[in-house]
């Protein structure tokens, strides 16, 4: 019940890279059937030192299938003004996690959404002051976990 009213129900001490004010960002775009095939785009930012609040949004992009974001520079330039409203400064560090593209998308895809990070610090006046580190993480993962001796699982 604490988390569905906003409460932090646990926390994890001394998290690698947040000795300095850092925001966590999330992003993953979602094709929906019910909306013809439009994409929306989901994005999340942390808001305090210990990654237990957040301000996110999303957005339904305007053309049919589209896996890359335009609408991301909009998104962190308000994701950053929230987190400036939330510590009274804006992040020193950005740690930015995208789900959901594959190798052969990288070029097309990471590329421009970096683009548009980087153009919204610009905006916000962050350029230099602010620091970041953009995580694609895998579309394939094959992992097995089995149980038992070696041999007999």
């Amino acid at each position: 019940m604490n988390a569905k009213l906003g409460g932090i129900p646990w926390a994890v001490d001394n998290l690698p890279f947040m000795d300095k004010p850092t925001m966590i960002c999330g992003l993953d775009v979602f094709h929906a059937t019910s909306l013809g095939k439009k994409s929306v785009l989901a994005l999340s930012c942390s808001m305090n030192n210990s990654a237990t609040t957040y301000w996110s949004t999303s957005v339904v992009q305007d053309d049919v299938g589209q896996e890359g974001s335009n609408n991301l520079c909009n998104g962190m330039v308000n994701g950053v003004d929230a987190f400036k409203r939330a510590n009274g400064d804006y992040p020193k560090q950005i740690i930015f996690y995208r789900d959901g593209v594959g190798e052969g998308q990288i070029e097309g895809i990471c590329k421009a959404e970096i683009t548009q990070i980087k153009q919204a610090l610009s905006i916000k006046g962050l350029s230099d002051s602010c620091k970041m580190m953009y995580l694609n993480t895998s579309k394939r993962v094959n992992t097995r976990l089995f149980a038992g001796d070696p041999g007999r699982f």
